[in-house]
């Protein structure tokens, strides 16, 4: 552009009217008298910030950020500790939380993905719409270096708002394992909220482990009226979503953590499992922690919809009342439970076991 400009000149110095130089050159007459300023754009920074309508200086806010962010097992980027900051009551944007992070070397390290490569989908993927309605149940490696050998970590994962309603840790994973693990569920979720396993259209989805296809798995599958779906071979994308949580307790667990022992392992088991249903925000979860987020659904604020192919979330209505609800979903008392179980209830002991059919 500067060297239009200068031929210009050369050409006005020699009596040529500037409008015929200009058209000559293609250039308009704004960009011919233009000239920059070289100021920095931009809103000048603040360093104080709102909370609760009072005037509070940046540092309470990093504290704050800090605060959170050294919690177990929450590794939240800056729109998730956005989303904290504002319902503590502080009025700020993404922006200003990610320059503050940034500034205080709060971020996430940045991780480059996998090179992508072609690949055949499979259109059957779960889809829920509903809780209790397809649980994935996988088995994962757990190294405990005192031990010097793996462990196998086994959970059930409901798909629908990403619950891990059990699990065990053991370093023998047998069918016995699995069964006991079944019962646990079927106590603690079903039986003692006064729900019949047989009314229900629960389907397990699992791999081809041996213990998914034991005579006495399936024959408990049988008993409580469960479907169980196998998923082919070499296709685990079929269980993404247990896929998906595994690598979450590799990066916060297993990567983070030197295990002793199983007893101090089952330890550091107990207190992420507790984290992740109950303060783990996730975002397909609209910021809320999967036991936090059925609570929401139960009381009628959610809803769900399809769009481009999957099934995604969403507030029913957004106005200030239902906004105070999800701050203060905690209050939502949980319904009494009548523990008293009637004749269609079972419960299972592991005496049982071997007398399945």
């Amino acid at each position: 552009m500067e060297e239009k400009r200068q031929i210009v000149r050369d050409y006005v110095a020699q009596g040529i009217k500037l409008e015929e130089c200009l058209g000559l050159a293609k250039m308009s007459k704004s960009s011919y008298y233009y000239k920059r300023n070289y100021k920095v754009g931009g809103k000048t920074k603040t360093h104080h910030s709102l909370h609760r309508g009072v005037e509070v200086p940046d540092g309470q806010v990093v504290e704050t950020i800090k605060g959170l962010l050294g919690e177990e097992f929450l590794d939240y980027g800056y729109r998730k500790v956005t989303t904290y900051l504002q319902r503590q009551g502080y009025a700020l944007g993404k922006k200003k939380v990610y320059r503050l992070m940034s500034e205080n070397n709060l971020t996430q390290p940045y991780r480059t993905k996998n090179n992508q490569f072609d690949k055949d989908i499979v259109k059957s993927k779960p889809r829920a719409t509903k809780p209790l309605q397809i649980i994935e149940i996988d088995i994962k490696y757990v190294y405990i270096d005192g031990l010097q050998r793996n462990a196998y970590l086994i959970t059930m994962y409901d798909i629908f708002h990403r619950e891990a309603y059990v699990w065990t840790l053991n370093l023998s994973m047998t069918s016995k394992k699995l069964i006991e693990l079944i019962l646990k569920f079927v106590d603690q979720e079903l039986i003692t909220k006064q729900i019949d396993p047989k009314h229900l259209e629960i389907s397990f989805r699992t791999d081809n482990g041996s213990q998914f296809i034991s005579k006495v798995y399936r024959a408990l599958m049988k008993r409580f009226g469960f479907k169980n779906v196998y998923i082919p071979p070499a296709t685990p994308q079929l269980n993404g979503h247990i896929e998906s949580f595994h690598s979450t307790v590799q990066k916060l667990v297993c990567d983070k953590y030197e295990l002793r022992d199983l007893e101090h392992a089952n330890d550091v088991f107990e207190r992420f499992f507790t984290t992740y249903n109950n303060m783990r925000y996730l975002t397909c979860l609209l910021d809320h922690a999967p036991k936090e987020f059925i609570k929401l659904w139960e009381s009628g604020v959610i809803d769900q919809k399809q769009h481009k192919n999957k099934f995604i979330f969403f507030f029913k209505e957004k106005d200030e009342q239902q906004k105070q609800l999800s701050d203060n979903v905690a209050s939502i008392p949980s319904p009494e439970v009548n523990l008293e179980k009637s004749q269609d209830f079972v419960c299972f002991q592991n005496k049982d076991i071997v007398n399945l059919p």
